[in-house]
């Protein structure tokens, strides 16, 4: 932390990035802070938190001493230059330096001179008489005339041939650089040495390319149709199914799936007149035609039953909703059943709204409105116009068909127990419509001869609905199938009565023993109690 006004070595990093860049601090390694140093410096103090019990200072409304280590703020001076100048002393020794180099370039540098040495040899020494030949008398009496004799000195020199102003033979291989204009102009003209060559051609210069574009970037995606696609069906909420199925084909509203029947006609079909019960018969002759009270064919001997593996225990049933899919966009993303069943069962997507703040509409009706016609769904045509009377140009859709009455009881439910868990009207309702409940004694087993009365391998998978009392009495005692649940054979204690058993229909379907056990000790079938009035 600086304190005061810090040496010259700091100038460069106390100045901040933007002065140091402005006069060349930055990449200098500290050898500008030796000429170079700020030209003034302004001075602010800074509050610096510090930890509780470690400054000298604490904040009320403005920063108060209180002593040392009795505050939690500290006192911090910053200083900040601004501008540069030149110290004096790096001013002098810049003036000395030029000074020596314009000494330097004056005095020691001098003119240069350049001396010629004749290339050109005599043939003769014509200033020395000796070794006279007829030859050097000749040459020294034409060139010197020296020596000369009445018959060697020509009457009439012949005149010589002009000399050439230039030899263009001496420098050709740097005529360049190292001829002059009016040679190279000679030269080029008689010898045709020397001319000028011209440039070659630059190669064409292909145009500037376009600069490419970057394509827009798209806008962020409304809803992730990836997130929880497994179980779009109930998991998704209505918007979010039509963004996806208009953009990306996701969740598009499809025909729902045909219920599988609630009888297999074919299990079992050898032996119906005694293996069905009441209710099988009644459907499969009524959709299928089989098992109507019309004579049969003599049935085929049954064939031995065929030893099984142990039936494997029953896998858990999957789970309604996936809360981890789409959990970012749950607001938007997710169906309100979804909701309320991740909110109940694993706590997420709980609303922070209270419980008593009534939902928002399923469809916003200004959304979209100046296209209604093609963008908009039936649903959302059809609420809009019976809320807010738009999107009204489309008739509305019929309602749907009332739905079948309710049976009054389950006589599935509390089967193993009908006897003391059903009640009266229960009994009697399920003896009269299935065959159920009925105070009757039980027919002895089949003969003990290799062929059984009863297949007890057809219609195995729905053998609490569709096998009769005495199909599940002889595979039970003599096969081990069909076997109300005790405890899979293990002497283990069980409840007396099983309270999920019917429990949608308690109140007229158990009995008074079983509403009293099961409000005991589990806390079902109890009776209603007034709640008192708020005043």
């Amino acid at each position: 932390m600086p304190k005061g006004g810090g040496d010259d070595s700091d100038a460069c990093s106390a100045g901040g990035a933007g002065d140091a860049d402005a006069f060349g601090c930055v990449g200098c390694g500290g050898a500008e802070a030796i000429c170079i140093e700020p030209a003034g410096e302004t001075r602010s103090t800074n509050w610096l938190f510090v930890g509780r019990g470690n400054g000298g200072y604490e904040r009320v409304q403005t920063y108060d001493y209180v002593g040392e280590g009795c505050g939690s703020y500290d006192q911090e001076e910053t200083v900040t230059y601004y501008g540069w100048k030149v110290r004096p002393c790096c001013m002098g020794f810049l003036l000395v330096m030029v000074i020596l180099v314009i000494i330097y370039f004056v005095v020691v540098s001098g003119p240069t001179t350049t001396t010629t040495h004749s290339t050109d040899v005599e043939r003769y020494d014509c200033h020395s008489g000796l070794h006279m030949t007829n030859g050097k008398r000749v040459y020294c009496c034409a060139t010197y005339s020296r020596f000369c004799t009445t018959s060697s000195r020509p009457s009439t020199p012949p005149p010589s041939p002009p000399s050439a102003p230039f030899d263009c033979s001496a420098g050709f291989w740097n005529w360049q650089k190292g001829w002059s204009a009016p040679k190279k102009v000679y030269c080029c003209t008689h010898v045709h040495k020397g001319c000028p060559t011209p440039p070659p051609t630059p190669p064409p210069t292909s145009p500037p390319l376009p600069r490419q574009t970057p394509p827009p970037t798209p806008p962020p995606l409304v809803y992730d149709c990836a997130a929880g696609f497994a179980n779009w069906a109930s998991g998704w909420s209505s918007p979010k199914k039509m963004w996806c199925c208009h953009h990306f084909g996701k969740g598009c509203p499809t025909a729902p799936p045909q219920p599988p029947p609630p009888f297999d006609c074919m299990a079992g079909f050898s032996n119906w007149a005694r293996g069905w019960s009441f209710s099988k018969k009644s459907w499969c002759c009524q959709h299928e035609q089989k098992g109507c009270p019309t004579p049969a064919p003599p049935t085929p001997p049954p064939t031995p039953p065929p030893t099984l593996p142990p039936t494997p225990p029953p896998t858990p049933p999957p789970l309604p909703f996936d809360c981890a899919a789409g959990f970012v966009n749950r607001d938007r993303g997710w169906s309100m059943a979804k909701k309320d069943w991740c909110c109940h069962n694993q706590g997420k997507g709980c609303s922070a709204t209270p419980a008593r703040t009534p939902p928002p509409p399923p469809f916003d009706c200004t959304a979209g409105f100046n296209k209604w016609d093609a963008g908009w769904s039936v649903q959302k045509k059809t609420w809009c116009c019976q809320h807010e009377h738009k999107g009204c140009s489309i008739p509305p859709p019929p309602e749907p068909p009332p739905a079948p009455p309710r049976a009054p009881f389950d006589c599935a439910a509390g089967f193993a127990k009908w006897d003391i868990g059903w009640s009266v009207q229960k009994k009697a309702w399920c003896c009269r419509q299935e065959q159920k409940g009925c105070f009757t004694s039980l027919p002895p087993p089949g003969p003990t001869s290799s062929s059984s009365p009863y297949d007890c391998t057809a219609g195995f998978d729905k053998w609490a609905s569709g096998w009769s009392i005495s199909k599940k009495s002889w595979c039970c005692k003599n096969i081990g199938k069909g076997c109300p649940p005790q405890g899979n054979g293990c002497s283990t204690s069980r409840a007396t009565y099983d309270c999920a058993a019917g429990f949608a229909n308690w109140v007229a379907g158990w009995s008074a023993a079983k509403k009293a056990w099961c409000c005991q000790h589990e806390g079902k079938g109890c009776a209603a109690t007034p709640c008192p009035s708020s005043r």
